[in-house]
C-alpha cells in the first residue's frame, strides 16, 4: 500500500512538473475572425518560445458587444473595433491601455494575371464587370469604401454578389461568376491560393482599421498576459503578422 502511494505521488509530481513547463492553462484570448489565421500562427510560435498556448474564442467585428458577460474569464480582448475597444474600456473591463499591433486592409481580388486590367476602384464600374463582396463585416467595410468614394452609382450596381465570409467571396471570383472580389488582404493568405491577385486600394480612398489588443481585468494571470503583450512587440512577432497580412507597415 505504500509503494502504491509513493508512485500515486510520484505521477502527481510528474504532472506537475509538465503544467509547469507547459506554461499553465491557455491564454484566453477573445480574437476577432480576420485576425484568427494569423494569430493560430501566432500561437504555434508562443507555445514554442514560452511554452504558452492560446485560446482563441471568435467574435464578429460588427455582432459582438464587449461587456463582463461576453468577456467572461478572458486575458485579452483583440478587435479591429476602436469603437468597441473604447465601450470596454468605458465600461472598465480593461486592465492595461489598447495596444495597436497591427491592422486589417481591404483590397480587391482578382485572378493572377489581373485578366481584366482593373487597376483601381473606379475601374469596376467597367460595362459587363461584376464585383463580389462578402455578407459579413468586410461587405459593409466594401460598401463603405465605395461610398466614400463617391461611387455608389457607378461601382455599387456591379457589386450584384454578396455571400460568403471574407474567404468564402472568393469562390465565385475563382469560378468565373465574379470578375473582381472586395475583401481584407489577410484573406488571401487565409485561403492558401496561389491563382489570386490583389490590386491595392491606396491609402486616402481605404478605410483601414487597427488591430487593437489589451488585457481584461478578468485575466486570472495578469503577469501572463502582459508577458504576451510584450512578446507582440518583438520583431520575429512583427515579421510573423506581417506574413499573414496583419503588420502595420
Amino acid at each position: 500500500m505504500h509503494t502504491i502511494s509513493r508512485l500515486i505521488a510520484l505521477a502527481l509530481g510528474m504532472l506537475a512538473c509538465v503544467a509547469a513547463q507547459a506554461g499553465g492553462p491557455p491564454l484566453r484570448i477573445y480574437c476577432v475572425y480576420q485576425a484568427a489565421h494569423g494569430f493560430r500562427a501566432v500561437s504555434a510560435d508562443y507555445q514554442k518560445r514560452a511554452g504558452v498556448s492560446l485560446d482563441l474564442p471568435l467574435h464578429c467585428r460588427d455582432h459582438f458587444s464587449p461587456s463582463a458577460e461576453s468577456l467572461k474569464g478572458g486575458d485579452l480582448y483583440l478587435t479591429t473595433s476602436p469603437a468597441a475597444m473604447a465601450k470596454a474600456k468605458e465600461g472598465g473591463l480593461l486592465d492595461s491601455e489598447p495596444q495597436r499591433i497591427g491592422r486589417v486592409v481591404p483590397i480587391i481580388a482578382v485572378m493572377k494575371g489581373n485578366p481584366h486590367k482593373i487597376t483601381s476602384l473606379a475601374d469596376l464600374a467597367r460595362p459587363g464587370l461584376v464585383v463580389a463582396y462578402p455578407s459579413t463585416c468586410i461587405g459593409n467595410v466594401a460598401l463603405a469604401i465605395i461610398h466614400k468614394n463617391g461611387l455608389d452609382d457607378t461601382v455599387k450596381p456591379h457589386m450584384t454578389i454578396r455571400t460568403g465570409n471574407r474567404t468564402g467571396v472568393l469562390a465565385p471570383l475563382v469560378e468565373g461568376k465574379a470578375h473582381a472580389a472586395i475583401t481584407w488582404s489577410c484573406a488571401i493568405i487565409e485561403s492558401g491560393r496561389k491563382d489570386l491577385g490583389v490590386i491595392p486600394i491606396p491609402p486616402e480612398k481605404n478605410i483601414i482599421d487597427p488591430l487593437l489588443i489589451a488585457v481584461l481585468k478578468s485575466s486570472p494571470d495578469k503577469a501572463r498576459a502582459r508577458a504576451f503583450l510584450d512578446y507582440l512587440g518583438t520583431e520575429p512577432t512583427k515579421k510573423l503578422l506581417a506574413a499573414y497580412c496583419l503588420a502595420d507597415e
